[in-house]
């Protein structure tokens, strides 16, 4: 479905950050942080993940982390 201008996809500021373990590729945590926010450039409400570093050993692994945002996100579908 795609929102009409009218609609309303979220009505709110969304910020969550993860952090693993310093891995044997990192010198220490704060490499190891995953920010997930929403933004509003005036086009509308969009997402963004940032970071310099996050680490994972399988692409099951990294869904994982994509379906917990599942659960805090609402879908805007």
């Amino acid at each position: 479905m795609t929102p009409k201008s009218h609609d309303t996809v979220f009505d709110f500021d969304f910020s969550i950050t993860y952090v693993q373990e310093a891995d044997t590729g990192s010198e220490n945590r704060d490499d190891n942080r995953l920010k997930v926010y929403s933004c509003d450039g005036g086009g509308g409400p969009y997402f963004v993940m940032e970071t310099q570093r996050w680490a994972f050993n399988s692409v099951g692994e990294l869904m994982e982390t994509l379906k917990a945002l599942q659960g805090i996100i609402p879908d805007n579908e």
